[in-house]
This record gives C-alpha cells, sequence and structure tokens, in this order.
C-alpha cells in the first residue's frame, strides 16, 4: 500500500498516474519492476517528471493505447545527464553469439575484434546502447574466480546479467584507454523490456553510475551506457571469460531491492 499511496500522491498528470499503477499492480513482475524504476528515477531526478507526461502525450496524440508495451518502445534509448566524473578504462561483456554476430572472430582459437563488423554494426546491437563497466572492477571478480571453471557465474551476477540458459559462453571487450564518447547512468529507457528475466533497476544518482543486481549475496557492479559509436582503434581487445554453469533465473526478491532503492 506504501507505493501505491505514494504514486497517488507523488503523481500529479492523471495519466501518467493510471500507467504507473496498473504497471504496479499487474501481475508480470517485469510490469511492477517497470513502474518502481520510473518513481526511483523521478524521485532522484535520473529524469526529469516532464519527459515521462511528454511520453504519454506523444503516446495518446497517436491514438495509441497507454500500455507497457507501447510506453517502453516510445521511450526506447532517452540519456540521462552525462556523467561529470573523469572517464576511467571500461569493459564490455558479451555472449559468444553477440560477438561473433556483431563484433569480432578468431584466429588460431583465441578472439579479436574485427575493425570491419565495428564499421557496419558500431558497439550496440539492437537497441542503440551499450551497457559497460569499470575494467578494473571487472578484473578484480574475474581474478578473484580464477580457480572456478565457471568464472562467467560470477561475472553475469556481478553485471546483474540473467542466466536463462545453461552453457553460455560469455567474452569481455576491453576498451581502449582512447575512448571518449559521452556515457551515463543508466535508466530504464535503456532496456530491451520485453524479455522477461531483465534484471535492470534504476539507483539514485550518487556518483554517475548505475547498479547491478543479483540474488546471490555478490556485490553489485557499477555501470553505465553510452549510445552507439564506431570509434576503434588498436587498444581494444577481446577475451574470454567462460561458459556458466546453470540457470538463475529472476523471482520476486527484486521487487523488494527496487522498493529499497525508492526509499519510502
Amino acid at each position: 500500500m506504501k507505493v501505491i499511496q505514494y504514486i497517488q500522491k507523488k503523481i500529479d498528470d492523471n495519466d501518467l498516474k493510471s500507467f504507473i499503477l496498473d504497471c504496479y499492480k499487474s501481475s508480470e513482475i517485469r510490469h511492477q519492476l517497470y513502474a518502481l524504476c520510473i518513481l526511483i528515477e523521478i524521485k532522484f531526478e535520473l529524469l526529469p517528471i516532464e519527459h515521462f507526461n511528454d511520453v504519454v502525450k506523444s503516446i495518446l496524440s497517436k491514438g495509441l493505447a497507454l500500455n507497457f508495451q507501447n510506453f517502453t518502445k516510445e521511450r526506447a534509448n532517452t540519456y540521462s545527464s552525462e556523467s561529470k566524473i573523469d572517464k576511467p578504462i571500461y569493459s564490455r561483456v558479451v555472449t559468444k553469439d553477440t560477438f561473433n554476430g556483431y563484433i569480432g572472430d578468431f584466429k588460431f582459437n583465441e578472439p579479436y575484434i574485427d575493425f570491419e563488423k565495428i564499421k557496419i554494426n558500431g558497439w550496440s546491437t539492437r537497441n542503440g546502447t551499450v551497457w559497460i563497466t569499470l575494467k578494473d572492477e571487472l578484473n578484480n571478480v574475474i581474478n578473484n574466480s580464477i580457480d572456478n571453471i565457471y568464472k562467467a557465474n560470477d561475472v553475469c551476477d556481478f553485471l546483474g546479467l540473467p542466466r536463462e540458459y545453461e552453457d553460455v559462453e560469455y567474452f569481455k571487450i576491453n576498451y581502449s584507454s582512447n575512448f571518449n564518447e559521452c556515457v551515463f547512468q543508466p535508466n530504464s529507457s535503456n532496456v530491451l523490456w520485453h524479455y522477461n528475466y531483465v534484471l535492470f533497476l534504476a539507483y539514485k544518482k550518487d556518483d554517475g553510475f548505475g547498479r547491478t543486481y543479483n540474488e546471490n549475496g555478490f556485490r553489485f557492479g557499477r555501470e553505465q551506457v553510452h549510445s552507439k559509436s564506431y570509434y576503434f582503434d588498436n587498444e581494444f581487445n577481446a577475451e574470454i571469460i567462460g561458459l556458466i554453469s546453470e540457470k538463475y533465473p529472476i523471482n520476486d526478491n527484486i521487487i523488494n531491492e527496487a522498493k529499497k532503492r525508492l526509499e519510502i
């Protein structure tokens, strides 16, 4: 009831209020989670409430239903303010299928970045948003799992990547120290919400980074996003992380974490 009362009290626009309430009361976890992400983003000023009101107006002006599918589609690829921190060196984690399809290839069984693929695809795949984390922090996770055959388990949990299928292989892309594109704290418009196992949670504005989520007690990772970029130099490189060993799907605890982050 606290969340419902909070929505009724804090959201003035009736259409937006109705949409958030419908999402929160849904039986689908991803819909509930989306409502809580929007509330977090409004409360901690990751995005202004006017942005959400404009999305509602745009949907209604097109004669479309104000529902989860249309709202998430209308908001795709909306970015928050650029982080003001000094840029560190980043890494990105991808599945083998993504690596083969969009990023690189193999030479003598070792992965390498294929510049021709980057020129065609940029660093993004489908939705124009690239998720990155701090290279040093990711290296610490991998180094601490050095004796684990399935070190990708820890990497996935650190980054909040859902382990939906067994035996998926993961790769690490190390960014160049010269990479100087704008980076942003992620918000709920940067996610492909049609996936049932989305683990993204909005995080209060603190240091310019979002925070990941997992349910096994592993520490949350720090993450940012950047828009589609074609920048490439020879400092970019790829490494094999390895396989995950078991499924580890989302469950209801993610809603409890979202409520904690909302702080009401």
